[in-house]
């Protein structure tokens, strides 16, 4: 989670700092080509990255409710840093090895095609598309996946976990939403003609796939939220927010419930 925050940093710098720059200057790819072409270099390979994080991120959840030990031992001791790794070297990957984006502000967005009357399809990023496939796919099984177990094994512990339920349900489908709709507008945008409305859904949806998570996280995640309260208010404030914003986390049934890991245990709370 720690290193996709730096991701997320990283892609809201490219897809909403720079580009409303861009948008302002009127920039298109023959005013600045090196800048715009190493941005879109950038800014791809790290939405892959985000992708990749993202998938590895809702398979350890998966792994925490399977019985699975190969599926478990992946994500034990110095594994996830060899994870992180190979996410570092597919980022690289893409941003030096593939098809860069170039913005145009006619659009606000992003395209392979710079729009220089050459052919589209000398521009097309077959890698980007093939990453946006697999994650749209693949991100809407694992959480798919993700709420039925926790449903079966919510509902073999106690049947008044409704409200826990329903915001991981949220949690996790507002997370997946995002990713899917910015890739496959994109995937759309690289071999047809899109609207000006749909590539600025698609941008936008690329902007709230980085930006959106840390809201979601605020707003439903009682534990992240009561850190956040830590960190940032001063202690003569702190206990009062807490109050007014910070629900009891006791189950009706008087079972813990861990919102950052999604998961029950059978220890009460004392």
């Amino acid at each position: 989670m720690f290193f996709l925050g730096f991701l997320d940093m990283f892609s809201v710098f490219v897809n909403s700092i720079m580009t409303g720059y861009l948008a302002i200057r009127g920039a298109v790819f023959c005013t600045n080509p090196l800048l715009l072409l190493s941005l879109g270099a950038f800014g791809c390979g790290c939405w892959c990255a985000c992708c990749m994080t993202c998938i590895l991120l809702a398979l350890s959840r998966c792994a925490d409710f399977s019985e699975n030990r190969f599926l478990k031992m992946i994500f034990e001791g110095y594994r996830v840093y060899f994870l992180m790794f190979i996410t570092v070297l597919y980022l690289l990957f893409i941003m030096f090895l593939t098809t860069p984006a170039s913005f145009n502000s006619n659009y606000v967005s992003w395209f392979f095609n710079p729009m220089i009357g050459h052919e589209p399809v000398n521009y097309i990023n077959v890698y980007h598309a093939i990453n946006n496939v697999i994650v749209s796919i693949t991100t809407t099984l694992l959480y798919a996946y993700l709420c039925v177990k926790l449903h079966l094994k919510s509902r073999a512990a106690t049947s008044k976990l409704g409200r826990f339920q329903k915001q991981v349900f949220i949690q996790s489908f507002l997370i997946c939403l995002t990713n899917v709709v910015a890739a496959y507008i994109y995937v759309y945008m690289q071999y047809f003609a899109p609207s000006k409305f749909l590539v600025i859904v698609g941008q936008t949806a690329w902007q709230l796939s980085a930006g959106l998570v840390c809201i979601i996280y605020l707003i439903v995640n009682h534990s992240i939220r009561r850190g956040v309260i830590e960190l940032v208010v001063p202690a003569r404030w702190e206990r009062q927010l807490k109050k007014a914003l910070v629900p009891s986390s006791r189950t009706p049934s008087g079972f813990a419930v861990d919102p950052l890991s999604a998961t029950l245990t059978t220890q009460p709370l004392t």
